[in-house]
């Protein structure tokens, strides 16, 4: 897939077959994923990994009462002197499982000690110590994904958009772009809204999990109630003669 959408042949890179021989290990008693082979579950931790495997890799079939025991597991064991992504991470899994509280206390973590004025810039290094790298573009990151794929209820595929209504998020993103569109989404107390702006292609939006896939019209706004989910879609396959890869990443032990 790569090869075909770059006009790049990569094939011989095998990653493909590397990805399916990745050793996700699973303890299925305690149902949450080991680090590493031996891994004790009290030993400190520099940074968010086992957690990843919800978002950003959003790998499938992910259970959520899983996900909800690698955070109980892993993020009281994260050294806290760690790097920002890892609380911005943390942030967004918890508001995938419904730890709202969690969630706010985290996203507060990815951001306030590691900015520094006078334009908040921010720093590898959590205050009041030396900062480190400056200009930390990767803490800062963290914090736009927890933004967007967070709060705003954002999530991208190879296939679709889906858009979520977050309950106690309040954001407004603008300027989303998706195939061509340019897509609003704002987060109320209540609700969530779309609507989009612009768009070179045609695509459809299905809300909730028994509507049919309607054509998007622009400016209309979509709504969705709390714990209601869209999908937005090209209405004609948008890659050409580029086939959709399979969605296999390692496998369990």
């Amino acid at each position: 897939f790569v090869s075909c959408i770059c006009g790049d042949d990569v094939t011989a890179k095998h990653w493909s077959r590397i990805a399916k021989q990745i050793k996700l290990l699973y303890d299925p008693v305690a149902d949450f994923h080991i680090q590493y082979e031996g891994y004790l579950a009290s030993t400190k931790i520099k940074q968010a990994d086992a957690v990843l495997l919800g978002y950003p890799l959003q790998y499938p079939g992910m259970r959520p009462g899983t996900l909800r025991n690698d955070l109980l597991i892993y993020e009281p064991v994260t050294r806290a002197t760690g790097p920002a992504m890892s609380w911005s991470m943390y942030a967004i899994n918890h508001l995938d499982v419904g730890s709202y509280r969690e969630a706010a206390e985290n996203f507060n973590r990815s951001y306030l000690p590691y900015i520094r004025g006078p334009f908040h810039v921010w720093h590898e290094l959590r205050k009041p110590g030396p900062g480190g790298a400056q200009n930390f573009i990767t803490g800062a990151g963290g914090f736009l994904q927890a933004v967007l794929f967070g709060y705003a209820g954002l999530r991208v595929y190879l296939d679709r958009l889906e858009l979520s209504s977050v309950t106690g998020s309040e954001v407004t993103a603008k300027g989303v772009q998706y195939l061509g569109a340019l897509i609003v989404v704002t987060q109320t107390v209540d609700k969530a809204e779309i609507v989009v702006t612009h768009l070179e292609h045609e695509l459809t939006i299905e809300i909730g999990q028994r509507n049919a896939a309607v054509a998007v019209v622009p400016y209309q706004v979509y709504s969705l109630p709390k714990g209601v989910k869209a999908i937005i879609r090209a209405r004609s396959y948008p890659y050409g003669e580029c086939a959709l890869p399979e969605d296999v990443i390692g496998h369990s032990a």
